[in-house]
């Protein structure tokens, strides 16, 4: 019988990139112990191809491998949604998405930012999260070439540091993030191991 072939260090860092270098099972979120499992068995296919790999923590893999307590077509739906919401979403939208879900009525409360304007654009665009400005914090009232600061109003939407129609525009203040009803929807399907396709990402 001829040696099992080493599986090449592209393919894992690749499998690494794709899993943001924690276990690839939505809500897990270990870094340590990372190991590659087989989705179909190598002693049965021979197939270390990047499709057939996907990165798991220790307890995980054991649980998939030997106790079956993870399907493995649940495991081929991680995979494959893996590809969906790393090609949608940035690493930071992915962890802020898992945290709101950990628990109910879970929220985060960030400053605001262009940084966080920025780095959660596309889960804020697809209505995944709902952002709340808290009191306090300050606006800008631009008149001419006069503007002036003053205490923030709570009485609009939150609004991103571009002008309102008012000519107010907020520039210092905290938003409280948490899932809408859709991003809710979309966390289920992803925890639960249901194929996510572009367009539910977007409806």
């Amino acid at each position: 019988m001829s040696p099992r072939k080493a599986i090449p260090v592209a393919v894992t860092r690749h499998l690494l990139e794709e899993c943001g270098y924690r276990c690839a099972l939505p809500g897990c979120g270990e870094t340590v112990g990372l190991e590659r499992a087989h989705i179909e068995p190598h002693a049965k296919t021979g197939d270390d191809d990047f499709d057939n790999l996907i990165m798991l923590c220790q307890k995980d893999h054991w649980r998939y491998d030997q106790l079956g307590e993870i399907t493995q077509e649940s495991i081929r739906a991680y995979k494959r949604n893996l590809a969906v919401m790393n090609g949608r979403y940035n690493d930071f939208e992915r962890r802020l998405l898992e945290h709101l879900a950990s628990a109910p009525g879970t929220h985060v409360e960030m400053e605001l930012s262009a940084t966080i304007d920025l780095m959660l654009r596309n889960v804020v665009r697809d209505e995944l999260v709902h952002i709340e400005p808290l009191p306090g914090g300050l606006e800008e009232i631009i008149q001419g070439d006069i503007v002036t600061a003053v205490p923030s109003r709570m009485d609009k939407p939150h609004q991103s540091p571009k002008l309102s129609p008012n000519g107010r525009r907020r520039v210092e203040g905290v938003d409280r993030y948490t899932l809408t009803e859709k991003g809710t929807l979309l966390v289920g399907r992803w925890f639960g191991a249901e194929l996510i396709d572009e367009g539910q990402a977007l409806e």
